[in-house]
């Protein structure tokens, strides 16, 4: 086949450059094509331009298929020319003006700009039976030619590439059918990244017909199913997203994972989306470049486990099944690899982006409670750097465990007693090596010792939470009490039924070892600053239980001197508990107490001769002990005076934000005592209590705000202190930016709450707080506009407190103010729209006939900003670079 006079004769033609000042030029250039390629030439009755279209087509696919431009077939010719391959390209954009553009939908044409030769305006007028058949010539024809790799690959025919197919869809939604389900678009699109983004943009052009709109969401979501196909929605969105101004992640992260975990999906989409989910979590932990996939990986997963029982456990095997391996290994003998270095430090990492607390969603921690002594056996094992990443897990993990759950956990990481969760097999070690640690199996002679009464103590002082080290320390007391409970008789071989004496000294030894692990934790716990700084701050508690133990104690030692040792134990540990007390009224109580101890154990010599020694230790200890910069700062915000109180806060806020262990540690006190100094009367008192619940706002954002709404809900508490509330609570919201989305729904009801208050001044400050909520979360709050919409009608309706009137409109004011996109609140504007005019004809009252007025005016600002930025100022914009014209051209779309 003679390829070359096919270039030769498309260098004759004068091609459509975009003017129409030769109209008749593809008369002319059909003429030529008569002449030289009469084969390839076949006349349409009554149309020039379409008999133009289709020999274009026709010589375009005859050089296709002779040329290899697929690089997949070594027979076919292997050579074309730049110059020529740029001619093809330009000819393809030739026959898809006046083959493909004048059938084409009206609406398709203005929304992607797509130009249309004045001579072809007369195909315009033709039925739509006739439009739909020419139509149907050219996308075969198109689709034929889009089947070359090196075609595809052409950015310039990447318009024509769009319009190939919306006319693919849009022929289906006719019942013609070029789809073949599917596989007409993986012979066209090797790039499968291309593919998404283009029917992205196609289903959401506006005006775009609900029949393909569904069509296209089937394809997406058969796209979305292939291989990698996750990873492509990220990385396409994440990009988009990542190049417009005021753009939330927390935003997108929900849309993505609302779209691979709705909950009417099939079982098999769940299943195959959630491993795609987590093989991409796996490529992107520890990987720089790919870290902001991480947490959009976890919030998809997240959302699956939120879904049933069934994909839950599912999530936790995906994540978890490695610890399988250090439970049940499948070789046993010494030397044997566990794990290498680099899959355990992935693990790790994994572990680390899933369940340890941040500022971003995490995965449930109750997934671990059946490896929960696995872990902890590694903790006790590894070193910093490994050690540092499974703190955060393990913290998280016990800080969310219900009390006698905790307890339990207590003893199974003590005491190996809780035999319904996996313990790790027992010659685990771990092999340092430059590149890391790795797992092995030990020899029975190697296994290493591990000093769990000093891994567990450190462990918990790392945690620097000091409430979680508080309810430990309470429960390992507990733990103590049942272990020495005179109850307890010690063992002989006259009470305990056992074979011989080996089994009772076994007995004795276990139950001494456990008193022993016991007290040499809560001797490290109390000996903790940051723990003693806490105790110092709410005393009675732990004072007041062991103070009842000992009661109980002293009460058994008069009939009986077996237990004088467990009350001498208890008096220590009563002892170190007192050295944390600063305050002289809790001290002096206590030492009335330890006196009356001591009066009733007079005729007990050891126990009177030790109470003599830890009073000379009290005094001694009280004399050398320091004053901390936290100590001194909580003495000047307990003093009566409020200019030292506000000294007092300024210091902790400084504290806090120079990250100062004690101040750390006892962030739940200084929340607790913020709350309180918030009814101080005096104005800049109160500010300064603000700055400092927003410093502790940055340590610890969901305990602030869930202790905010407690408060503001207390029905208890006096009015104005709970408007104070509720005016610290959007101040906080204000400050979290985006963030506040995790709380939405607790703010949001929180305050539809307050709004229906029997108070007036709380109605109103309710609804005044409800407008900046709207402001601040615009498009999370529109899932609430109903319930929103239904208080403000029913304040306009039958409220008599004027400033509650007043902030009822300001609402929708607020709530149109903090809109970015109307497109997106379609379904609210017209309710808006409706309530202010209704507003501005009823309403008695100027000032909120005002607010109407204006927030009608912001409506209309809103309303010309998105007409005018639908020409100028588009959400999405594609350059497409037209050889043939030698001009670009801007497609724009939202």
């Amino acid at each position: 086949m003679n390829i070359q006079k096919y270039f030769c004769c498309f260098e004759d033609l004068k091609l459509w450059t975009g003017n129409d000042k030769n109209v008749d030029s593809h008369e002319e250039n059909l003429q030529k094509l008569r002449k030289t390629l009469p084969d390839d030439v076949h006349d349409t009755e009554n149309s020039s331009t379409f008999t133009y279209a289709s020999s274009l087509f026709e010589s375009v696919i005859r050089i296709v298929t002779n040329f290899n431009l697929d690089t997949l077939d070594e027979s076919k010719e292997q050579l074309i020319s730049v110059n020529n391959f740029n001619l093809l390209i330009k000819i393809i954009q030739e026959a898809v003006y006046y083959g493909i553009n004048p059938y084409l939908p009206e609406f398709f044409v203005l929304k992607m700009q797509i130009s249309v030769p004045k001579s072809t305006k007369v195909e315009s007028k033709l039925s739509e039976e006739v439009k739909l058949e020419r139509l149907k010539h050219s996308t075969s024809a198109l689709k034929i030619i889009f089947s070359a790799k090196r075609i595809q690959a052409c950015s310039s025919l990447e318009i024509s590439l769009i319009e190939l197919l919306y006319c693919l869809f849009h022929l289906e939604s006719k019942g013609i059918s070029l789809l073949d389900k599917g596989a007409a678009l993986k012979g066209i699109y090797a790039n499968s990244m291309l593919l998404c983004h283009q029917l992205m943009l196609l289903k959401g052009l506006p005006g775009m017909p609900k029949d393909i709109c569904l069509m296209l969401h089937k394809a997406l979501l058969i796209q979305l199913m292939e291989k990698g196909g996750f990873e492509i929605l990220a990385r396409l969105l994440m990009t988009q997203a990542g190049g417009k101004k005021g753009s939330s992640e927390w935003q997108l992260y929900e849309i993505i994972s609302n779209i691979v975990a709705f909950k009417g999906h099939k079982k098999d989409f769940h299943e195959n989306m959630l491993c795609q989910v987590t093989d991409f979590l796996k490529s992107c932990v520890g990987v720089p470049d790919l870290k902001s996939f991480v947490p959009l990986c976890v919030t998809c997963l997240m959302k699956f486990a939120s879904l049933n029982e069934e994909l839950e456990k599912k999530v936790a095997e995906k994540l978890l099944l490695w610890l399988e391996k250090l439970i049940e290994p499948e070789e046993t003998l010494a030397g044997t690899i566990l794990m290498s270095e680099t899959d355990f430090n992935d693990e790790l990492l994994l572990l680390n982006s899933c369940f340890s607390k941040s500022t971003i969603n995490v995965l449930p921690s109750k997934m671990l409670l059946p490896y929960y002594k696995v872990l902890f056996k590694l903790h006790f094992l590894l070193e910093d750097p490994q050690k540092s990443i499974l703190t955060p897990i393990l913290t998280n993990f016990i800080n969310n465990r219900e009390s006698s759950e905790l307890k339990s956990i207590i003893k199974g990481i003590l005491f190996d007693e809780d035999e319904q969760r996996k313990a790790p097999f027992d010659r685990i070690s771990v092999k340092k090596s430059s590149e890391g640690v790795s797992l092995i199996i030990c020899a029975q002679d190697e296994v290493p010792y591990v000093d769990i009464a000093s891994n567990f103590s450190q462990f918990l002082i790392s945690s620097k939470n000091m409430l979680l080290v508080n309810d430990v320390f309470i429960h390992l007391l507990e733990i103590l009490g049942a272990e020495i409970s005179i109850n307890e008789k010690n063992p002989s071989k006259g009470d305990l039924l056992f074979e011989d004496d080996t089994e009772i000294g076994q007995l004795l030894s276990s139950k001494f070892m456990k008193r022993l692990v016991l007290i040499e934790v809560l001797q490290t716990l109390i000996n903790c600053k940051q723990f003693q700084a806490h105790i110092n701050n709410d005393p009675r508690k732990l004072l007041n239980f062991v103070k009842e133990m000992l009661s109980n104690e002293m009460k058994n030692v008069k009939k009986s001197t077996e237990n004088q040792e467990i009350t001498m134990l208890l008096l220590t540990i009563f002892k170190e508990l007192l050295n944390c007390v600063r305050n002289k009224q809790i001290e002096a109580e206590m030492m009335k107490f330890l006196k009356e101890i001591e009066r009733s154990a007079h005729s007990n010599p050891e126990i009177t001769s030790h109470l003599s020694a830890l009073f000379s230790d009290l005094g001694l200890e009280k004399k050398n002990s320091t004053e901390s910069q936290y100590q001194a700062a909580m003495e000047l915000l307990n003093s009566p005076e409020v200019y030292l109180k506000v000294y007092g806060i300024q210091n902790f806020i400084k504290l806090i934000n120079e990250k100062d262990a004690e101040a750390i540690a006892n962030k739940h006190i200084l929340l607790v005592l913020a709350l309180k100094n918030l009814k101080i009367e005096e104005s800049y008192a109160y500010l300064n209590v603000i700055r400092l619940i927003l410093a502790l706002t940055n340590i610890m954002e969901s305990e602030v705000i869930e202790a905010l709404i407690a408060e503001f809900e207390n029905n208890e508490l006096d009015v104005d202190f709970r408007m104070k509330i509720g005016e610290t609570t959007v101040k906080i919201a204000e400050a979290l930016g985006p963030i506040t989305y995790k709380y939405r729904k607790e703010l949001v009801n929180c305050f539809l709450r307050g709004a229906t208050s029997e108070k007036p001044e709380l109605r109103a400050s309710s609804l005044s707080n409800m407008g900046s909520i709207c402001r601040i979360l615009t498009y999370q709050v529109a899932n609430f506009f109903q319930e929103i919409l239904l208080i403000i009608h029913q304040t306009l309706q039958t409220e008599t407190f004027l400033p509650a009137r007043r902030s009822a409109v300001m609402i929708l004011s607020d709530f149109l103010k903090g809109m970015q996109k109307l497109i997106d609140y379609q379904e609210c504007l017209l309710p808006i729209y409706r309530t202010l005019k209704y507003v501005l004809q009823t309403e008695t009252d100027e000032v909120t006939r005002i607010h109407a007025a204006l927030s009608i005016e912001t409506l209309n600002e809103k309303v010309k900003e998105m007409l005018v930025g639908e020409f100028f100022h588009p959400e999405i914009q594609i350059n497409v670079k037209n050889v043939a014209e030698k001009k670009q051209i801007d497609v724009k779309y939202k």
